[in-house]
Parts: structure tokens; C-alpha cells; sequence
């Protein structure tokens, strides 16, 4: 940083000045006399370059001085920080080093570089990675760090070196940074210019990737789980390229080829296809060129960088039952059978039924002791029937598929407990009076806090048939109730799909749109349709039945509170189940498979368990356990049990802490040090020591997806930095000339330096070179 040129002797400026006059008179008049007109210009050239000779010389009298501001040794801070992660091994077929190896020969201690920094500035040398370390000998780096925590890294050293004399931090990085988050970094916040240093090497980069994982589950039976994966090419030379799903065990599951070339780089695969089991389970998806099936099956590669981001690790977690539905119907019928006979096949259901074969009746008669209070169809069968046996005044009940002799034994539940212990509610042709008024508000909680779902089937005694309007279900409805029964039996009607039906898996049976309209086509017309009203604002009306020129609801849903309600109108959907066509009966049992799988897709347990996983590989793994009691209130005072298992099978145990954010909810912290899948187990009891449930979810931990993501020098992330921090980007071969010229940039402290123009062999060289100059013109055009 040159400020300014100064005369240290100033009292010789007037015998300078008269000397430069003076010797400027005598050559002109010298050279003047000389010449003629022809060797004017010649003559006018040479004395110029004497006369500048004889100036140069008679300056240095004044003593010139160069005033320039220089760095204070050791008293300013400047960093070299160094890029430890495995992405700087990266070698693209045909380079002779990976990038590791070129920096390693730059980071010799002894190099120029090195040495000239250290003698101006007080040098700290690091190393990072998924952290900041300290480094003494940075050559020693052995370049296999799991991440690339730039912006975590440069927060971290901002913070120490707050209120320090820094002159800046020198970076050496690819920029492939695995913490950088989708709104960016302020870097000028950082307050000292970065320099990057970057490979003095253009790799030219041939890989194959895959770049995005997702996967989505849904009720539709066939193919629940797809898997979608992106794929990406640069620089491969072979076009075909093999994508395979593959489970736990290794075994692949389903495998296609897809064909990537220049003008198509990217590809989106993807995978449908059915768990074998349920629960939390782990698969994986990998990819290779077409022709490398061998190479790659042994871990070797001769077309690409790196096989590291060739395959990734999924968490598939399909809820594991089981699930408890409980099925209430007013009078036995055709409906019960076909879905008892649908859920036999999905063990993860139990199906309870309670149905309604006798009305309650009264009783008139006199005391006597010949009679008993007790209803006549019980009479006979036990001594002691009188006192368990329903009564006159009481509906006689029939339980289907109880698990235990207490269960139902009241009939419908009276406690929220005893209710809030099944997942769904399915009502078939059973009327508002079979319901107390607390129990049809249990009904309504059971749905809006409970979150469990809730089916009302058409049928007689159904929506208006069943006076259910003005009742607390009545707001549970996705549809309006009208006064009076409007139920229409004996009409013609026909179920079609509505735009948001198709929409929805759980209704759709077919792989094709063709199939699946064929399919409604070949359905049988239905005789009993419940009329309703308008369908309330928020609902969905998935399917219309079309009787003569009327299209009404058919089936209609909505959420409620944190659970959701349906209405099914069609009172007689067993009649699908009748047809003798191949393959109609097991249609029905699919779609009631479906549908009770979407009734309880969405409902809450009573322990919960929610992964919270950021971008930042160097952040950790945020859960979060969600308790509630048997009535599904949060419960604050229970004891969690957290134990992680890692990918080599060895448990930990991890302490929780109540949420200051939410009741019932406990949270813990983990850092994944391996990468592979993990499984965490959650156990909860509550103050009494009782069970209240156990959980389980899994994640995976792929470091090399984040750190392999990019394999060339990111150019313009680096450029940014050093814009945004008035800092630049110097190629490695340029450190010696960076270093050198480092004085002149912006230094916190420096010092004045004054360095003596005229005290130099320069000014006589320069004077010299004037003198010869003049002779060699001279007798260039022959003059003496």
C-alpha cells in the first residue's frame, strides 16, 4: 500500500533545480551547435536522453524516500485452513493424482510460501471437515473426512478470531460444502477477506450419481410403496446404465436400465412394489453402467471418479398393527360378512363387531315369581341367565371377533379408554337411540382429539333414517342431514369416481385408467342410496352414484379435528360381493381392505416417535416422543426410555427432556458417528409404573450422498465467497507471487516503512543506460 514519495533532504532542491537548468541550457546549446537541419531530430533524441542522465543524478541530492505501509510482524492473524474431506480424493479416469495428492505437495512445511507467511504474520494452521481442528503439519492430512462443514467452519473461526487483527484466512477447498442450506450464507458477515485457493488441475469429471431419494406410501394394496430415484450422468461415455432396488439382505427386488446420454443427463426411476412384512425396514438403490456389472460388484470402477455416490440407503417404515376396528350394526347383515372375510387376510387388523340382533322392548307384566326380567331369547340356556343375560329393557348384542371375555360386554363403550383403544369406527344401519348422548360426544372425540377415523355405511336407519340430525355425529358428517328419512331403496343407481376420487389410491383397484373405468363399467347398480344434502364445505365428494338423470354423493370424506369422517350412502354394497363373475368378490375385499387402510393411515398412538433430520451433516438427529394417556391427553410425568441402534448392532442409550415447546413431549439429541441405518426403540410408562406403549422408527446416515454430491470444483460458490468478503480465487501455482504481494492488501496493523529511492544501483544503472543510449545514437548517424 504505497501512500506517498518523500524528500528527505529538501534545503538541495534549489542546487538540484539549478543543476537540471543549467546542464539542460549547456546540452542544448552543445547539440544545437553540432547539427544541421538533417540530424536535427537525431541530435534533439540524444541530448534529450543526456540531459535525463545528468537530472536522474542530480535528484538523488534530494534523498527521495517511498513511504508505504507494511504489515507488523507477527501481529496480525491469518489462517490456512485446509479442506479434510474425501472429496478431495477425487481422480477423474486418466489423472495421474487426485486432488489430495497435488495439495499435499503444496502444504510441505518448508515450501516458500509457507515460510514468507510465517515471517510476517502470526499463521494458524486447521483442518476441517465435520469439524475445526488444530494442525501443526498440514502435508500429514490424510483427506478422508466424512463432510465438508465450510459454513459451519468459517462461523467458528469468525467467532474465535472476533476483535483480532485478522489479514485474512487463506482456504484451500473444491467448495463442495455439505452445510450450505437452500437460502445461503452471508459471507460478508464473517469480517476478514477470504482467499481460495483452488486446484491448479481442470479435472474433466466422468460419474454416474443418483441425486434424489424419495418414497411415498399409500393405501392402494397392489404396490403401497414408491420409490422414486433421480439419476444423473457427466462425461460417461456408455449410455445404459442398470438402477436396481434392493432389500436388506442384499437380494434385489426389481432392476430396469435407462438410458442417459448427453442431451439427456438426467433420469427419474422409479419403483412400486409391496413390502413382505410390516414395520421398519431398510432397503436400498443403486445404480452402474450397463457394461461395469462385475467391476462394480466388486467395488471397482474404470469409468468414474467415485462409486461413493452410487447407491443410498432408504427407511421404509410400513405402521405395524395391530390395528383394532370396531364394526356396530343395527341389525345383522350382508355388509359384515364380506368385510370380516376381507380383513382375514391383512393380519395387521382385528375386526371386532358388535351387532344388534333384538331391539330392547318393554315389559308388562305382574310381579310374579314365574317371571324373570330378563328377554325370552336367553331363556333356557343357563341357570343364571337373569343375571347376565340382557334385559327386556335392554337391545340384545351379539360380539364378533373380541379378543378378550370383558370386551363389548357392556355393549358399546361408555368410557373413553375403552373406546379410544380402537384405530377406526365403521356404522352400518344403526340408528341415533342406540347411542347415549355421552356416548355419541365420546363418538365426536374420538375422532377430533383421539384422531381416529370414522364410517358411516348407508342403510335405513342411517344419516336421516337413524334421526341423526341435530345430534353431536351430525357435525361429524361431511354432509348436510335433511329431516325425515330420505333413504331411497328400490332405485337404480350406479357409483362413478369423481375428479378427486381418482386421486385417491385407496379407491383405485386397476394399473391403468382404462382398467379402472372398465372395471366401474362392469359394476353392479345398487338399490339403496341414502339422500343427503349438500356436501359441507371442506369435504371431498369422491364418488356420485347416477340414478336416471340425478347424480347424488355417493361417498364423501372429510378431516375432522386430527382424525377424519366418511360417509359411504350406498346401503347395499354387499351386492358387488354376490356376482359370480372371476374375480369381482375379491375385488370388494380389496377395496375394504383399502378402505379401512385409509381409516387408520393417519391416527396417532399413544407413543410417537418424530425424526427430525437437517441438511447439515454436522448437526444432529432431533426426536422427538410424543406421550399421551388412555384418553389421548399429553401426559407430562412419564418416564421415556430412548435406546439408538447402530449399524454395527451396538445399542446407546440416550436421556430425554421434557419439551418446553409442547405438553407431553420429550426430546433428545444424537450424533450419527457411522454411517448405515439405525433403529431407535422408544419405551414408555407412566407415573404408576404402568405400560403405556413402545415405538420404533430408523433413519440412515449417508455422509458420502451430501459429500459426493458435487465432484467438481464448485467455481462460482468460490467466487461468491471471495466477492462478498473482498477476498479472490488463486490457482495453487500462484501461491508464491499471492504470498509476496499479500502486504499490499487491506492489513489491519501495520507499520510505516520509508525505502530510500536514491540509495540503489537502479538510479546509476538508469543513468548508465541514458549515457549509452546517447552515444549509440550518436554514432549511429555518424556524428563525434
Amino acid at each position: 500500500m504505497f501512500d506517498s514519495i518523500l524528500i528527505a533532504a529538501p534545503q538541495w532542491t534549489a542546487p538540484a533545480v539549478a543543476i537540471c537548468l543549467l546542464s539542460l541550457i549547456v546540452v542544448a546549446w552543445a547539440y544545437w551547435r553540432r547539427g544541421g537541419s538533417s540530424r536535427r531530430g537525431p541530435l534533439i533524441f540524444a541530448g534529450l536522453l543526456k540531459w535525463i542522465a545528468i537530472a536522474a543524478l542530480a535528484l538523488c541530492l534530494l534523498q527521495p524516500m517511498l513511504e508505504s505501509q507494511r504489515p507488523r510482524p507477527h501481529a496480525n492473524l491469518i489462517g490456512v485452513v485446509v479442506d479434510n474431506s474425501r472429496s478431495m480424493q477425487i481422480r477423474s479416469p486418466g489423472q495421474s493424482q487426485p486432488r489430495s495428492e497435488r495439495l499435499a505437495a503444496v502444504l510441505k512445511q518448508d515450501a516458500d510460501w509457507q515460510v514468507r507467511l510465517s515471517q510476517d504474520y502470526d499463521v494458524r494452521r486447521y483442518a476441517f471437515d465435520r469439524s475445526l481442528q488444530n494442525v501443526d503439519d498440514l502435508s500429514t492430512l490424510e483427506f478422508d473426512g466424512a463432510s465438508s462443514s465450510l459454513t459451519g467452519t468459517l462461523t467458528t473461526l469468525a467467532a474465535r478470531f472476533r476483535d483480532r487483527p485478522v489479514a485474512g484466512l487463506m482456504l484451500f477447498t473444491d467448495g463442495n460444502a455439505t452445510d450450505l442450506t437452500d437460502t445461503g450464507f452471508d459471507w460478508s458477515s464473517l469480517g476478514f477477506p477470504l482467499y481460495l485457493v483452488t486446484d491448479s488441475v481442470d479435472q474433466a469429471i466422468a460419474d454416474l450419481k443418483i441425486d434424489q431419494v424419495s418414497t411415498a406410501q399409500t393405501n392402494f394394496e397392489a404396490s403401497p410403496v414408491t420409490v422414486t430415484a433421480k439419476l444423473s450422468a457427466t462425461g460417461l461415455k456408455e449410455s445404459t446404465v442398470v438402477v436396481r432396488l434392493l432389500d436388506a439382505e442384499g437380494v434385489a427386488v426389481e432392476e430396469q436400465e435407462v438410458e442417459l446420454t448427453q442431451a439427456k443427463p438426467t433420469a427419474d426411476v422409479e419403483f412400486r412394489f409391496r413390502p413382505k412384512k410390516s414395520g421398519l425396514q431398510f432397503y436400498s438403490i443403486d445404480t452402474f453402467p450397463k457394461s461395469q456389472r462385475v467391476a462394480y460388484s466388486q467395488g471397482e470402477t474404470k469409468v468414474e471418479a467415485t462409486l461413493a455416490n452410487n447407491s443410498r440407503l432408504l427407511a421404509i417404515d410400513r405402521d405395524q398393527g395391530p390395528y383394532r376396528v370396531l364394526y356396530v350394526a343395527g341389525r345383522p347383515n350382508w355388509e359384515f360378512k364380506f368385510l370380516r372375510r376381507a380383513l382375514q387376510e391383512d393380519d395387521e387388523i382385528r375386526l371386532v363387531g358388535l351387532l344388534r340382533i333384538a331391539r330392547k322392548e318393554p315389559k308388562f307384566s305382574f310381579r310374579d315369581r314365574g317371571v324373570n326380567s330378563s328377554n325370552p331369547l336367553f331363556s333356557g340356556f343357563d341357570e343364571n341367565e337373569e343375571e347376565s343375560a340382557e334385559q327386556y329393557d335392554e337391545p340384545v348384542l351379539l360380539r364378533l371377533g373380541v379378543d378378550e371375555a370383558e370386551q363389548l360386554s357392556k355393549g358399546f363403550p361408555r368410557q373413553a379408554e375403552e373406546l379410544f383403544g380402537y384405530h377406526a369406527i365403521i356404522l352400518d344401519d344403526v340408528d341415533a337411540d342406540f347411542f347415549t348422548q355421552d356416548q355419541m360426544l365420546m363418538l365426536r372425540q374420538f375422532v377430533s382429539t383421539r384422531g381416529g377415523g370414522l364410517l358411516m355405511l348407508g342403510g335405513q336407519e342411517s344419516f336421516a333414517g337413524g334421526d341423526y340430525e341435530h345430534t353431536p355425529l351430525a357435525d361429524l358428517m361431511p354432509v348436510y342431514l335433511p329431516r325425515g328419512n330420505e333413504s331411497s331403496g328400490g332405485t337404480v343407481a350406479r357409483m362413478e369416481l369423481s375428479r378427486e376420487g381418482w386421486l385417491q389410491p385407496w379407491l383405485r383397484l386397476r394399473e391403468t385408467e382404462v382398467a379402472e373405468k372398465k372395471r366401474l363399467a362392469e359394476m353392479p347398480e345398487f338399490g339403496t342410496l341414502n339422500r343427503v344434502g349438500d356436501v359441507k364445505p371442506g369435504a371431498s365428494m369422491l364418488a356420485s352414484a347416477q340414478t336416471g338423470d340425478r347424480q347424488q354423493p355417493a361417498l364423501v370424506v372429510q378431516r375432522y379435528g386430527k382424525g377424519r369422517s366418511g360417509a359411504l350412502l350406498i346401503g347395499d354394497l354387499w351386492r358387488w360381493g354376490m356376482r359370480r363373475k372371476p374375480g369381482e368378490n375379491e375385488d370388494l375385499q380389496q377395496v375394504w381392505r383399502q378402505t379401512i387402510r385409509w381409516m387408520i393411515a393417519d391416527v396417532p398412538r399413544a407413543v410417537e416417535i418424530d425424526l427430525e433430520e437437517s441438511k447439515d451433516s454436522s448437526k444432529p438427529i432431533e426426536l422427538a416422543v410424543t406421550v399421551r394417556n388412555p384418553e389421548f391427553l399429553p401426559l407430562d410425568n412419564a418416564s421415556v426410555a430412548l435406546t439408538v441402534v447402530q449399524p454395527d448392532g451396538e445399542e446407546m442409550q440416550l436421556p430425554t427432556q421434557p419439551s418446553d415447546q409442547a405438553a407431553g413431549v420429550y426430546t433428545a439429541s444424537y450424533w450419527p458417528s457411522k454411517d448405515g441405518a439405525y433403529r431407535v426403540k422408544v419405551v414408555a410408562t407412566g407415573p404408576d409404573g404402568s405400560d403405556i406403549g413402545s415405538q420404533q422408527a430408523g433413519w440412515t446416515t449417508e455422509t458420502a450422498t451430501a459429500e459426493f454430491q458435487r465432484l467438481a470444483v464448485n467455481k462460482d460458490l468460490l467466487q461468491q465467497i471471495a466477492d462478498q468478503t473482498g477476498g479472490e480465487v488463486i490457482s495453487q501455482d500462484d501461491l508464491d507471487s499471492f504470498v509476496a504481494n499479500l502486504h499490499n492488501k487491506k492489513i489491519p496493523l501495520t507499520r510505516r516503512h520509508l525505502a530510500p529511492l536514491w540509495h540503489g544501483p537502479w538510479v546509476l544503472i538508469f543513468a548508465l543506460a541514458c549515457l549509452c543510449g546517447e552515444w549509440g545514437v550518436r554514432r549511429f548517424h555518424g556524428m563525434p
